[in-house]
């Protein structure tokens, strides 16, 4: 947020960086479910 306050980045530039990060952390939170939630007996 420091370099937010000091205009160094703008809001798209974090836009640009995290919605890709937060896309790959989705598919691969849902990979995890779909292989360590059957080992654990659940079912996905």
């Amino acid at each position: 947020m420091i370099t937010l306050g000091y205009e160094y980045y703008t809001i798209r530039d974090y836009l640009r960086s995290g919605v890709p990060a937060s896309i790959v952390l989705l598919l691969l939170a849902w990979a995890a479910a779909l292989v360590y939630w059957p080992l654990v007996g659940y079912k996905p």
